[in-house]
């Protein structure tokens, strides 16, 4: 654990917000991670990602979309135990709903349900141990979907929850949203551009 690190195994969630406020971070096994500045290629990325990803959710209202807004998990539902920063995330209509129907202070928070799909951008400083170990949080989580988008090799790997397997769409590819977000598709090209 680096200096930066404050050991917490868990934090209500207002003192979660008031941290987080002054500066993002990640509670990841009962470590405070600071969540490392985004620079213009990943947000350029990220940007590409989400404008047709956003318009496909709305256009056939099939959830949210969100970018850099934290996840918790909870227990107690006010003592915050975990949390992540995904580039990207999606949470289907019905899950939705019934969230913001059970909470009228919602809006208040970080999302206190975990997304149907994460997008991760890979960055030049993350290294494939750091990046593996945010793909297994996410499924451990209960995430359905996860897009890891490698910039440097400009390919994205797409891990499936109950499943070992990845797979790996290059240039020339289209990347589905499966029955995640049924009839999405985004050539790989298009992620790149």
């Amino acid at each position: 654990m680096d200096a930066s690190q404050v050991d917490i195994k868990r934090m209500s969630m207002d003192e979660f917000i008031a941290r987080f406020n002054d500066a993002p971070f990640e509670l990841i096994d009962g470590e405070c991670v600071p969540v490392t500045p985004v620079l213009l290629g990943h947000g350029q990325t990220n940007r590409s990602l989400f404008r047709p990803l956003d318009a496909f959710v709305e256009e056939h209202n099939l959830g949210e979309v969100y970018y850099e807004v934290p996840y918790v998990l909870v227990y107690d539902s006010e003592w915050v135990t975990g949390s992540r920063v995904p580039d990207l995330m999606f949470i289907a209509r019905t899950r939705w709903d019934a969230y913001t129907q059970a909470d009228a202070d919602y809006e208040s928070k970080p999302v206190v349900l975990v997304p149907d799909l994460c997008v991760e951008i890979v960055s030049k400083n993350d290294s494939f141990d750091e990046v593996q170990a945010k793909v297994a949080r996410y499924l451990d989580d209960g995430v359905r979907m996860i897009w890891v988008v490698d910039q440097k090799n400009k390919l994205v790997i797409v891990h499936r929850s109950g499943s070992n397997q990845s797979t790996t769409h290059r240039l020339g590819a289209t990347l589905s949203g499966e029955d995640v977000l049924p009839g999405f598709a985004l050539p790989i090209t298009d992620v790149f551009a």
